[in-house]
């Protein structure tokens, strides 16, 4: 058996070789390997993950996840990066970078991985007189396009997976390009037992053999699984018993972080399971800290992705990827209060007691040593899946034969609610508890008010003055007390409490004048110049409580 085992996303355009790569480098074989999907047979392409693996000379195990490279089936891939420790860009060398070459890229660049391998395949398909010259005017092209990415370092490679050539070569550069850290990580994991974390365990296939029960196949993301474990199977709310367990055929009592492992269990209907997550079992009164939880609400950061060219405002619909699983859900966006349309500089994390400014848009991504702004995420369907996963959102209603990217933005979750917002015995969303979890959310809209400086008071050195047209005649003046009045030329305060451009710093409206609508303004210093003049009341609007309104 192997020590360890490092995951290996094989990802380029439709019909580059990947599959064909993947049987050359591979001498053990899953039941869902090379294509055995009987529509993938059919059409000639890979349509969904295909597993097979081989073993170093150091002993580690490489897991080849052969990913569809059709442009249709985008999800499928993106689901598949939450497993990925080292990336096998294939290229057809007769055709160079392609569409769904490029959106591999840009999906490998968000993804948390940060190691990669390039292979530029069918080079036999080159004619041998203008082999050479092709394949060194195709690694400049390749290597101007890496220059962007964190992949810029990254080997090139050619081979021929159909002849064999250069296939030895691939192999040794993934086991050069692994991080060391995860070989080692996995290696200590596996030692202790993996019983640092709690088990989540990716299910990516799911089927019955007669006489035997139903068969799991997937990767464990952290912890540790066990024969005789019983696990829980969240989104449907069973639990099953580990019957046996598989590692590429060969029976084993554990499995730990980063190994693909099949397993069996009983009395589960196959039909139920195609891709999911199961965990350990979390005592009843610890379900808030399970793993693995039914959510259709949660706040992350968001980064935008670079080669996104459309805009994302805030309350769009927008397809949003979490491991497996993938929704449709609404955006909104926000930055703690003065940070203008990024997250500022320093991280105090996010906290419910604290202001957040509404954004209209998601613009570029931060500034260098900058946060990027807060993202709500509300789901129109509940989703099912670890809490603290990454996600990326797309674009999917794109038309799949278009140029343009796709990946709109990402992030990592920072909060899911921990209010039971989604009722899963009624299968809907809990509209009381969805609304008391958004109303804890201090996320604001600045607001203006235009009006008129009527008249200064007598005996108050010009310093307290009479203005109209902010509120009508029934209007609910208390709620709007204290709250600042500004010069309408005036921008805001600045660090020495004085408005922009060198006019008097704000006033504060003190109270109601008469039942007309008008109030009484009070000024630090006189503001008799300003007489006739128009002024701006300012306030916060929030977005989802309105009885936060000041």
């Amino acid at each position: 058996m192997a020590s360890v085992n490092v995951n290996v996303g094989v990802m380029g355009h439709v019909d580059s070789g990947k599959t064909s790569l993947v049987g050359a480098l591979s001498t053990c074989l899953s039941t869902c390997a090379l294509d055995r999907h009987p529509q993938s047979k059919e059409r000639g392409i890979t349509l969904d993950l295909g597993f097979s693996s081989f073993v170093s000379e150091s002993g580690v195990r490489f897991t080849l996840v052969d990913c569809p490279g059709h442009a249709s089936l985008i999800r499928t891939i993106i689901g598949a990066t939450q497993i990925i420790d080292v990336f096998l860009l294939v290229i057809d060398c007769t055709k160079g970078i392609q569409t769904q070459t490029a959106e591999c890229l840009v999906l490998a660049q968000v993804s948390p991985c940060s190691s990669m391998v390039v292979v530029l395949n069918k080079v036999d398909l080159l004619p041998e007189s203008e082999r050479e010259k092709k394949v060194e005017r195709l690694m400049k092209i390749i290597g101007k396009a890496l220059s962007r990415t964190k992949f810029r370092d990254c080997e090139v490679v050619t081979a021929s997976a159909k002849q064999g050539t250069g296939v030895e070569g691939v192999a040794e550069k993934l086991a050069q390009a692994t991080p060391q850290g995860v070989v080692e990580g996995r290696g200590q994991a596996a030692g202790q037992g993996g019983e640092s974390e709690p088990l989540v365990y990716a299910v990516d296939h799911c089927f019955s053999i007669k006489g035997q029960g139903t068969v799991l196949t997937g990767t464990v993301l952290q912890g540790a699984m066990r024969v005789n474990q019983n696990l829980s199977i969240p989104r449907l709310g069973l639990t099953r018993k580990v019957k046996s367990m598989q590692v590429f055929k060969q029976p084993v009592e554990m499995a730990s972080s980063g190994e693909r492992v099949a397993i069996c269990t009983t009395q589960l209907d196959p039909k139920l399971i195609e891709r999911d997550y199961l965990c350990d079992l979390a005592p009843e009164a610890s379900k808030e800290a399970a793993p693995v939880r039914t959510f259709d609400t949660f706040v992350a950061r968001a980064r935008r992705v670079a080669f996104y060219k459309g805009s994302i405002p805030s309350g769009c619909k927008i397809h949003v990827t979490l491991g497996h699983i993938t929704a449709l859900a609404e955006a909104t966006f926000f930055a703690p209060e003065g940070s203008g349309e990024e997250g500022g500089g320093s991280d105090q994390g996010f906290d419910y007691g604290r202001d957040y400014e509404y954004l209209p848009e998601l613009v570029s991504d931060a500034r260098p040593g900058s946060l990027p702004p807060y993202v709500l995420i509300v789901f129109e369907k509940p989703v099912t899946c670890p809490t603290n996963t990454a996600f990326i959102a797309s674009r999917l209603d794109l038309d799949v034969h278009t140029k343009q990217c796709r990946l709109a933005f990402h992030g990592n979750i920072v909060d899911a609610p921990s209010l039971d917002t989604y009722d899963a015995v009624k299968k809907e969303r809990n509209a009381e508890k969805h609304q008391e979890y958004l109303n804890r959310l201090r996320v604001f809209k600045v607001k203006n008010r235009a009006g008129k400086l009527e008249r200064i008071e007598k005996g108050t050195e010009g310093k307290s003055c009479i203005v109209s047209g902010f509120f009508g005649r029934d209007s609910d003046i208390s709620k709007f007390i204290g709250y600042k009045v500004f010069p309408a030329g005036g921008e805001g305060e600045d660090d020495d409490g004085e408005t922009a451009g060198g006019l008097v710093a704000p006033g504060t409206l003190v109270s109601a004048f008469g039942k007309s609508g008008k109030v009484k303004v009070q000024f630090d210093a006189s503001v008799e110049d300003l007489l006739g003049a128009d002024l701006r009341l300012q306030f916060k609007k929030y977005v989802y409580n309105k009885l936060q309104q000041r």
